[in-house]
């Protein structure tokens, strides 16, 4: 006897096989890629205030740019229009075979040959140089520039009723021109003496003609380093606050003159030559303090 088997509709879902199961995942993408233009869409948008302010930063960063772009070059021009200068200003003297000048954008270097300067074994200047330095002078007095003066020396020991050696005989002559230099004109706060001695040769010593070239005077002009230093500090301050500058100006000039003290000048300060254990030379204001050295001979 057979039995009838009865098809429920649990059977008939057992069976089907489903065939929509993709738009699942399509649908996913879909949403997924709904949402990333979204995104991109609002990032496209710009905002007209933000881009104004980015547009005058970068305008003002660039237009900075121009102007430290100026100032690096103007010393450049400085430097060769004071080269020609000189030169024209030396161009009397018979200078050209023991004259010669070296620099760059920022310095300028004359070196002169001692002998066309000094008698030997002597740091007072002849005529002819003191003629020469005072022309010199009168170029550099109207100048914004520093002005060194070193004096070298060749290897040859030297010992006189003056000079010991070669250190004060270097530093004697370097003192020397910038006494002209400053009685001719030229700020006394621009100038500076360094000696040294035979410690720089620029030749070989064991030839006369080297030792001819290592006895010299070197002149170095560069740009004052406190004119430098104000016209940075004036642009840094003007670039972080111009506002707060202006108030303190404009109070300052408000303030009466009589609430402030007057200060009576410091007395200047005579520089002396100090000789060190090591044979070095200090030049300062104070020689006379307790150093554990030797003083340095003064000149007659």
């Amino acid at each position: 006897m057979r039995t009838r088997r009865t098809l429920s509709r649990f059977d008939d879902d057992e069976h089907k096989v489903g065939h929509e199961r993709w738009l699942v995942s399509y649908a996913d993408f879909i949403t997924l890629l709904f949402a990333f233009f979204v995104v991109m869409y609002s990032v496209s948008q710009v905002n007209e205030d933000k881009y104004r302010s980015l547009s005058a930063t970068l305008k003002a960063a660039f237009s900075e740019s121009d102007v430290k772009q100026a100032e690096v070059n103007e010393p450049v021009s400085t430097m060769a229009t004071l080269e020609s200068e000189l030169q024209e200003a030396l161009s009397g003297f018979p200078v050209d075979g023991t004259m010669t000048r070296s620099g760059n954008e920022n310095w300028l270097e004359l070196s002169l040959q001692s002998e066309s300067l000094f008698d030997s074994a002597e740091a007072s200047p002849s005529d002819e140089a003191r003629a020469l330095f005072s022309t010199l002078a009168e170029t550099l007095e109207s100048q914004q520039v520093d002005v060194q003066v070193g004096g070298h020396t060749d290897s040859v020991p030297i010992s006189t009723a003056r000079f010991e050696d070669n250190w004060a005989l270097s530093s004697a002559r370097a003192l020397s021109v910038v006494d002209i230099l400053a009685n001719a004109g030229v700020p006394d706060q621009r100038l500076s003496a360094v000696a040294y001695g035979e410690t720089r040769p620029v030749a070989d010593n064991a030839t006369e003609d080297g030792r001819r070239a290592n006895r010299r005077v070197v002149i170095r002009i560069s740009a004052a380093q406190d004119v430098l230093e104000t016209n940075d500090s004036s642009d840094l301050s003007t670039a972080l606050s111009p506002d707060v500058e202006e108030e303190s100006v404009a109070a300052a000039a408000a303030t009466p003159s009589d609430d402030v003290p007057d200060v009576a000048p410091a007395p200047p300060r005579t520089v002396a030559p100090v000789k060190l254990r090591g044979g070095d030379l200090l030049f300062t204001s104070d020689p006379d303090l307790p150093r554990l050295r030797e003083r340095a001979p003064e000149d007659d």
